[in-house]
């Protein structure tokens, strides 16, 4: 829906989309499947090898039916009007661009391949003290607990203003929140010197 609403075309709007959206929209797809989805696609792409074991096994009760069949019988379907805003947000689409989409990164190198003296190389030598040094100096400070606290409180603000929240992102916010401010409040408390022994009084 995000393509149709905006004013881009599809081109436009791929070239925008980054890694984070991605996996924001497969987290958004993957927490609408269900167990019972999986469980029926295991034995409707298997078939007999699932065997009759597995119907009797099944996850689905009777109130998993009815809601699918009620959302079947809610569906109904693409508009005209959908396939028109559809068409005006993406523009012409060629067969030469749905090709494109599918081979767009089949060149890219997803792994190296090693060689046997690679291979052999990095099992026998030990690590390079050298590069964990350099990790270490690279890693960015743990910011200030104060300048955290502000900064969810101004996030917090947002999310609760944005017509597009949901109560669970004000929720998760609020969370946040709670737990900087107590971690805060903690680092602010004076220690006794009782702290720093391991001892029970009597």
């Amino acid at each position: 829906m995000a393509i149709i609403d905006s004013d881009k075309n599809l081109m436009d709007y791929l070239k925008q989309v980054t890694i984070k959206d991605a996996m924001y929209l497969f987290a958004t797809a993957w927490s609408e499947v269900s167990a019972s989805c999986i469980a029926a696609c295991w034995r409707k792409g298997l078939g007999d090898a699932v065997g009759e074991q597995a119907d009797s096994d099944s996850d689905f009760d009777e109130a998993d039916i009815r809601e699918a069949e009620q959302r079947v019988e809610d569906y109904d379907g693409f508009n005209n009007h959908d396939m028109l805003n559809a068409k005006q947000a993406l523009g012409p689409v060629t067969e030469e661009d749905i090709k494109t989409w599918l081979t767009v990164d089949d060149e890219e190198q997803t792994s190296a391949v090693l060689t046997d003296e690679q291979i052999i190389q990095t099992v026998t030598e030990p690590e390079s003290t050298k590069e964990e040094e350099q990790e270490e100096e690279d890693e960015e400070p743990i910011p200030a607990m104060a300048k955290v606290v502000r900064c969810i409180q101004v996030g917090l603000r947002w999310v609760e203003k944005s017509a597009k929240s949901t109560p669970a992102e004000v929720m998760h916010f609020r969370n946040a929140l709670y737990r900087a401010s107590s971690e805060a409040r903690s680092s602010l408390i004076q220690k006794e010197l009782t702290d720093f022994f391991n001892f029970e009084r009597q």
